[in-house]
């Protein structure tokens, strides 16, 4: 089998590289609530974010996770229901800036993606063709429907940023989250190729970061932890750089066993060492007037 023969210390590195992620994105929320006068400790941080990346991943959204951390960062620090959800609010807005950064990486990396496309297509029998042909679907399905929802997202994006007019954020704790935030894809492009070293595939730096981008795109699909589009929009740009299916699909299960399985899991327990049923009833129930103007 083609996944027993991934170099194990490479596999060990890859969750060393995930875990260093988990810390850069715990490290970009504290720094936006510090920012807003709100002393919270790595450590909870991080368990906020492990919650919220279980929740993520066994429900479709992100709606869930984002309430549960902000209820979990209310219970344990005492830090008030607006500055949690508003450092919540810039925490995905920061996040985003990375994106132009992993676009401007991967450029170099387009014009092989199209020449190996034009190869396989013209090589590989229609068998072998369909996992890279569902993936390129799914990729194609996403971009379409961010093209259809690009009015809704801007009208949701201009009110997400009115909604943060009372908490100005001070430069200094922005730029240090955007510094995070660019470290977070940075190290989701080195774990990605990491997992395709494993299995003796090197990936340049444009490629890792096309792999990242493509990994995102499947992301941003509105079903429970990206599940399928993940798979198949990896899958298919590991074949765009001519590795074979086999291979690329053994990469991308390494990469999701990593990210997903061992993500969810870590997540789950976080959440059930905080007391999970508690919690999950105050995300159900929205807090009070009188915890919102505490």
């Amino acid at each position: 089998m083609q996944l027993l023969s991934a170099d194990l210390r490479l596999v060990l590195i890859g969750l060393c590289v995930y875990w260093l992620g988990a810390v850069a994105v715990a490290m970009r929320w504290r720094s936006l609530l510090c920012g807003l006068s709100c002393s919270v400790s790595l450590r909870e941080v991080m368990l906020a974010n492990l919650a919220f990346t279980f929740v993520n991943n066994v429900t479709p959204g992100r709606v869930g996770g984002e309430i549960l951390r902000v209820a979990i960062l209310r219970r344990r620090t005492q830090v008030d229901w607006q500055r949690a959800a508003a450092a919540s609010v810039y925490d995905r807005l920061v996040d985003l800036t990375g994106v132009p950064l992993i676009v401007l990486l991967a450029l170099p990396a387009l014009p092989l993606l199209v020449g190996r496309a034009r190869l396989l297509l013209s090589k590989l029998p229609l068998a072998r063709l369909t996992p890279l042909l569902v993936g390129i679907g799914l990729l194609g399905l996403v971009v379409w429907l961010l093209i259809q929802r690009a009015p809704q997202l801007r009208d949701r994006l201009r009110r997400l940023v009115n909604s943060l007019e009372p908490w100005v954020m001070p430069r200094r704790s922005l730029l240090q989250s955007m510094g995070w935030a660019w470290t977070v894809w940075l190290l989701d492009a080195t774990r990605l190729l990491i997992a395709a070293l494993a299995f003796r595939c090197v990936l340049g730096p444009s490629q890792a970061a096309a792999l990242s981008l493509a990994y995102n795109i499947g992301a941003a699909v509105p079903i429970m932890g990206g599940l399928g589009a993940i798979e198949g929009s990896l899958t298919a740009t590991l074949c765009l750089f001519g590795i074979t299916v086999k291979t690329a699909v053994a990469i991308t299960i390494l990469e999701r066993t990593i990210s997903y399985v061992q993500g969810t899991l870590a997540g789950g327990v976080a959440l059930l060492a905080m007391g999970g049923r508690s919690l999950l009833r105050t995300v159900k129930s929205p807090p009070s007037s009188d915890e919102k103007a505490g």
